[in-house]
């Protein structure tokens, strides 16, 4: 029986098709890529020509993701390599780097912390960073959990007074020297103790010692630390250094109190463990970790993976993964744990050999603690699974919800999908400027955000109901113009809903407006002081309670109106302020415009400064020009 086949995208067919029958039976990477030219997906194989040909048959096996991406696919790259490690390796680079909407990517990276110690500096710093840099220091992360972080911070900083300040502190030997001074030092935090100092104290062995034992603390080697703070403190005992040895008996006891908070004891675990456990519910992966360290859990962290961003079936979800995620941590443990097995085991072990540098065994516990601890995790992420359900239920409460509560308190009766909001910010009738902002099924869209330049005011005279008449002037006329081309254009979608920051006054001389140019929208504004909502031919006003998930929601639309109205005037008068009658002046550019306020303070005072002046700093052609202008 002849193989059936997905259809192919047309016209696209014949281009595709030989593509596929020129690929070859060797390892490599593919790349698909769409109808604008971009790589929505990239993938590895052992032999190319059959795992291309893969997507194109049809099969039950093939996810809903999978034929949505196949019908986008418009053209195929492909790269020859020697092995399958290879393409694994050229593989996590190309994701890294392109990104493909139908990989699975932990897309949220960028609200992931890391620990960064700059071990490569004389005396290195102890801060937090979302970017890993190829620089020469020590990170630790990715972590998930903010307050954790700075939770962890606290502490070690209690234990540890380490430096996070910007200084650029080179040890002189017998001195130290500091060549970039961003803050005055010595600092409040070394005189709460919170630092060593080592920006005014010279040759600082044990600010060494102290990192080093950081380090070793966010390894989660507690163990080697108590041991050897407890030798340490008997060394000094021994030698009469009592002092020191007092706060080395500090540090023990805040190591100590540390390793008791641990309430999982895993003896029996002696090497470094990742545990891995996910779930698949509400459309998302949740993926939770246990970090165990010598025989305890010392940390876990969990990560969403959307559905929607993969093509894959789930038993290559983790596999995707955990190549992402060992892409970013650069601390990788002897063995990883899982709740079953995942394609390509093997190679996936070989490559993180070649990523850390040491063995990295991958394996299923099928009984014992191990497996225990594998059912625990699988346990947090369907808890964590479950906790963010409730989250996305309150903020659906919130959004659509609360649009068709709303729309219910108004006697509307259609949806409202699109609900516009207009505000009006100026500084004393200076910079007048307007604001529309948009949410859609109660949730904001801000590549519809517009904003507006008030052209019927002088500079200095206010006056909101005008402005506010020349914006939805403005906005509607094009409306109609926009509806009437049938254009997709934002400004071509019609508001169910108009809303206005303002009393009566506002909505009156907006409500005229609409009816100059013979549109009937709903139309409301909101008072700021009792909440009052006004319609335009209501004469008592609508007041909703306070614990309203319509009011919730038509408070944020007017305060991101007003937001973004007020962020915008001060973009303008900023602009503004940065002009002078320097800026007249033939010649001059803003490195030489910068050079003369630092050196003379203000136009006042360059206007004053004679020619000689002038001339030494910008030389005898500009001075000239400025005498001229100024």
């Amino acid at each position: 029986m002849p193989e059936k086949k997905m259809p192919l995208p047309s016209p696209h067919q014949e281009h595709l098709e030989n593509i596929i029958s020129r690929l070859p039976s060797t390892p490599g990477v593919y790349q698909m890529k769409n109808e604008e030219g971009d790589i929505i997906y990239v993938g590895k194989a052992k032999n190319l020509s059959k795992r291309v040909t893969s997507y194109f048959r049809l099969s039950k096996t093939h996810s809903q993701k999978t034929r949505r991406m196949v019908k986008e696919i418009r053209d195929i790259l492909y790269i020859e390599l020697k092995t399958e490690l290879e393409a694994l390796i050229v593989e996590t680079s190309l994701i890294k780097q392109l990104r493909p909407k139908y990989n699975i990517l932990m897309r949220d990276d960028k609200n992931h912390l890391y620990i960064k110690i700059t071990v490569q500096e004389d005396y290195p710093r102890v801060m937090t960073t979302r970017k890993v840099m190829d620089d020469g220091a020590l990170y630790f992360g990715p972590k998930t959990s903010s307050k954790s972080v700075f939770s962890t911070l606290k502490l070690l900083r209690k234990l540890f007074p380490y430096r996070s300040c910007n200084l650029d502190i080179i040890d002189k030997g017998e001195t130290v020297e500091v060549t970039k001074r961003t803050i005055q030092y010595p600092c409040i935090y070394l005189h709460i103790k919170r630092c060593m100092g080592p920006c005014v104290q010279v040759c600082n062995p044990d600010y060494h010692d102290m990192i080093g034992n950081i380090i070793r603390f966010l390894k989660g080697e507690y163990k080697d630390i108590a041991k050897m703070l407890e030798a340490q403190m008997r060394e000094q005992a021994s030698q009469h250094l009592f002092e020191k040895a007092a706060k080395t008996r500090d540090l023990l006891r805040g190591v100590l109190s540390l390793m008791e908070r641990q309430n999982v004891n895993l003896a029996d675990i002696t090497q470094e463990h990742d545990v891995l456990g996910y779930v698949h519910r509400f459309g998302k992966y949740f993926v939770h970790i246990f970090q165990v360290r010598e025989g305890a859990i010392i940390g876990q962290e969990h990560f969403v993976l959307d559905e929607s961003a993969s093509s894959e079936q789930d038993d290559s979800i983790l596999r995707s993964f955990l190549i992402d995620y060992y892409q970013r941590t650069p601390q990788v443990p002897r063995v990883i744990l899982l709740q079953e097995k995942i394609p390509e085991q093997a190679l996936l072990c070989t490559w993180l050999k070649e990523q850390c540098g040491h063995a990295v065994d991958i394996s299923v516990p099928e009984r014992g603690a191990k497996k225990e601890l594998v059912e625990l995790s699988v346990k947090n992420a369907l808890s964590y699974a479950e906790q963010q359900k409730t989250r996305w239920m309150t903020e659906e409460q919130r959004s659509t919800g609360a649009a068709k509560e709303l729309a219910a308190a108004l006697n509307i009766t259609g949806k409202l999908d699109r609900i516009e909001c207009y505000d009006i910010s100026h500084l004393g009738g200076t910079s007048t400027v307007a604001s529309m902002v948009v949410f859609k099924d109660g949730k904001p869209s801000k590549k519809d955000y517009r904003r507006f330049t008030i052209k019927s005011l002088g500079e200095g005279e206010i006056n909101d109901f005008q402005s506010l008449s020349e914006i939805l002037l403005r906005r509607l006329t094009r409306l109609a113009k926009e509806q009437a081309k049938g254009s997709e254009d934002s400004f071509g979608e019609i508001p169910d809903l108009i809303i206005i920051d303002g009393g009566k006054g506002q909505l009156s001389s907006v409500y005229s407006i609409m009816q100059q140019v013979q549109l009937s929208l709903p139309l409301i504004s909101l008072a700021k002081r009792e909440e009052e909502i006004f319609l335009p031919e209501n004469k008592t006003p609508i007041i909703l309670p306070n614990d309203s998930n319509a009011l919730y929601l038509i408070q944020n639309i007017r305060d991101e109106a007003h937001r973004f109205a007020i962020s915008y005037n001060r973009n303008v008068r900023s602009k503004k302020l940065t002009k002078s009658l320097l800026d007249e002046v033939p010649g001059i550019g803003p490195k030489n415009k910068k050079l003369l306020l630092s050196t003379f303070g203000d136009l006042r005072s360059i206007e004053n400064a004679s020619f000689e002046e002038l001339s030494s700093v910008v030389g005898e052609k500009l001075a000239q020009n400025i005498k001229e202008v100024i």
